[in-house]
């Protein structure tokens, strides 16, 4: 664990930046977002209560903001050009727009026990949390890999643009930054050569529903059903459907219309019955 935490980040002024400012430890990394030690993320958090986070007062703000390489040291910010060890280090982002009605609190004691939780932080917005997972190493699919078993264990939606070895992160402040001193390296499988296919649906139209199709909607626009991710984009369809009451027969007819002899009715079923368990969160969320 010690050596982890030694392993070296860069950090750049800005994300305009496109050299190395200075290198430190993940150590030092957390220890200076634990102190509260960045002003431009303070500016940028008062420019959100004034003005929100859309207005152009705060984007231009969080322009301003240093922003580190959480896997190493890099070159040219290229995934090919580190310099230093990889850290062995991948960050998923959690953001409130992915999921309605997060808590942060309780979504940061249901991190915390996964045992390949390095650390845990506020986003630099102070809306989100960045999640720091120890990975044994890198591989085309370490982040997918590592994204969907997240949100399997959590029901979490992570942010799946963040995928790159080399991207920048923003610098925050937390003073209840979360460090695991006994965590565990996240072993990634072989993935296996298949040809991407995307599959459609042989449901027809089945409802009217304006809330019903308002979520088919997005969940098409950002989880297209393609060889490899199915398993993974059904659950978040049937747990979305869950969250805003849509009835668990809906939700099977939709999804029997991508049945296909590698997917299955029982293993589609069993999906459905799995996001369906949480009885808890049914209707929990309104449509707008």
């Amino acid at each position: 664990m010690i050596d982890i935490l030694n392993r070296k980040i860069g950090c750049y002024k800005n994300t305009y930046d496109t050299k190395v400012d200075r290198v430190l430890t993940l150590d030092d990394y957390f220890y200076e977002i634990e102190n509260s030690t960045c002003e431009e993320v303070s500016k940028y958090r008062s420019a959100i209560k004034t003005y929100g986070k859309n207005s152009n007062e705060a984007k231009d703000l969080k322009m301003k903001i240093p922003a580190v390489t959480t896997s190493g040291v890099f070159n040219t910010r290229k995934d090919h050009d580190l310099k230093s060890e990889f850290t062995n280090v991948i960050v998923l982002d959690l953001d409130a727009q992915d999921n309605e009605g997060l808590n942060l609190s309780g979504a940061v004691i249901m991190l915390k026990e996964i045992p390949y939780t390095l650390a845990v932080h506020k986003s630099c917005s102070g809306k989100g949390l960045a999640v720091y997972v120890l990975v044994e190493e890198w591989k085309p699919n370490t982040y997918n890999f590592t994204r969907m078993l997240y949100e399997l264990h959590t029901g979490f939606v992570f942010d799946n643009a963040t995928s790159n070895l080399s991207r920048l992160r923003y610098v925050s402040n937390d003073g209840d930054t979360f460090v695991n001193h006994n965590v565990f390296s996240l072993s990634i499988p072989d993935e296996k050569p298949q040809e991407r296919k995307v599959y459609e649906s042989k449901a027809s139209n089945i409802t009217e529903d304006s809330k019903t199709n308002g979520l088919l909607k997005w969940w098409k626009s950002k989880y297209s059903m393609v060889t490899g991710s199915r398993n993974h984009n059904s659950y978040i369809l049937a747990r979305t459907f869950n969250t805003y009451g849509i009835d668990k027969s809906v939700c099977q007819v939709i999804l029997m219309g991508y049945e296909s002899s590698d997917f299955n009715s029982t293993e589609i079923l069993g999906i459905i019955e799995s996001a369906y368990s949480n009885t808890a969160d049914f209707n929990s969320s309104q449509w707008k």
